[in-house]
């Protein structure tokens, strides 16, 4: 069995291997914190001194997923580091550079690409060094054979971070890729010792992940089963980018037959309100911040109590708070979590969405495994944007 459903079920449904991504995250997550402990000291000689660089400013930068990954962690990296990071898709830093990089500002631009062949984030690269007078390079990505793991920026100046092949999955959407790579960066931290105690943050995710995708299966697929074709997903903090990446698993798993989008909490009354009818859901990914989890709160007895809102709630919480207000409800179980980052959640908060993604294209007759018939399932591995011209600047 895998997720609840039947091997062979999977496979003559074409997804197996998705199903087989999203099951394998747990043992991902050890692999790739075993190779950090591991190469601990190397990370710290070539981060140490960035960090330490005055003015220096991160960038987060990837496309799609990849992008999400700097939404999930930035807000926790510029607390935890106390440094100036920010969140930038590569996709709006690539047409437009200048808007972005500054010449004499110390930077160190992450990349992050499942297939290290992404051509936005390959000429972001070029950008950088052709704009930017003091640049560093961390280039993280699930595929040793990508262009992103073998680029070489002058040795001091650059480093790539090749996540364990369990990660490098050839489904078309990104599962296992997306929460490896979100981990590895929440990590970054404990890399340079300005915390201590990641082996029991990484054992507390690695047990509720693992009771999630055995315990939880069936409730997320009674949820698909039902007739929604909008899917609206909210967060607050760092799970905004937790909620935009759920709604883009939706989209593409469903290649768009659920319309799914996505906002904050407080962003909700402003416009966002209006995609809510009566074949909504609507996806709450409840903060286990005792601040942020106030709006969150409000928001839900606001929406639960408004006769004009016809849609349904499906409630993400760290641990049980407002069960009779949801149609739908899943909570976290360890009580550990609650003394986590926020940023932590969406490692476990997006299994519930890729499950509910998969589940949802299952019972849709949707091939999971090979959404875009342009791509063999083999060449999804390195990269399914295809390319395209990249100008000189």
């Amino acid at each position: 069995m895998l997720l609840g459903f039947d091997e062979e079920f999977l496979k003559e449904r074409n997804a197996y291997i998705t199903a087989s991504a999203i099951a394998s995250q747990p043992k991902a997550w050890k692999e790739l914190f075993g190779y950090l402990i591991k190469n601990k000291e190397d990370f710290k000689k070539f981060l140490d001194p960035v960090f330490q660089t005055k003015n220096v400013k991160i960038i987060l930068t990837g496309a799609g997923s990849s992008a999400f990954v700097g939404d999930c962690s930035a807000g926790y990296l510029r607390r935890a580091l106390d440094l100036d990071a920010e969140s930038i898709d590569s996709t709006d830093i690539a047409a437009a550079p200048e808007n972005y990089f500054l010449k004499d500002r110390p930077t160190l631009l992450i990349s992050y690409s499942k297939s290290g062949n992404s051509p936005e984030s390959l000429a972001v690269i070029q950008e950088a060094q052709q704009l930017i007078n003091n640049i560093y390079f961390l280039n993280v990505t699930c595929n040793k054979e990508g262009q992103l793991a073998k680029m070489k920026i002058g040795q001091e100046r650059s480093m790539s971070l090749v996540l364990p092949e369990e990660a490098n999955d050839s489904a078309y959407a990104a599962t296992v890729s997306f929460t490896t790579m979100l981990l590895a960066n929440l990590l970054l931290p404990y890399l340079v010792d300005k915390k201590c105690g990641a082996d029991d943050i990484l054992q507390i995710l690695v047990n509720e992940s693992k009771r999630i995708l055995n315990e939880d299966c069936d409730k997320i697929k009674n949820i698909a089963e039902e007739s929604y074709d909008r899917l609206h997903f909210l967060g607050s903090g760092s799970l905004k980018g937790c909620a935009r990446e759920a709604a883009l698993k939706s989209l593409e798993l469903t290649q768009g037959t659920v319309n799914a989008t996505y906002s904050s909490f407080l962003g909700l009354r402003h416009g966002q309100k209006f995609v809510i009818n009566d074949k909504t859901i609507l996806g709450c990914f409840v903060s286990n911040n005792a601040y942020t989890q106030k709006y969150d709160l409000d928001l839900i007895d606001e929406i639960s109590h408004n006769k004009m809102y016809k849609g349904k709630i499906l409630l993400f919480e760290p641990k049980a708070l407002r069960t009779e207000e949801a149609d739908y409800v899943v909570s976290l179980e360890n009580k550990d979590i609650n003394n986590l980052d926020e940023a932590f959640l969406t490692l476990l908060y997006a299994l519930y969405a890729q499950m509910l993604g998969l589940f949802k294209s299952i019972k849709l007759g949707i091939k999971s495994d090979n959404l875009d018939p342009a791509f063999s399932i083999e060449e999804q591995a390195y990269g399914v944007v295809g390319k395209f011209k990249i100008y000189n600047l």
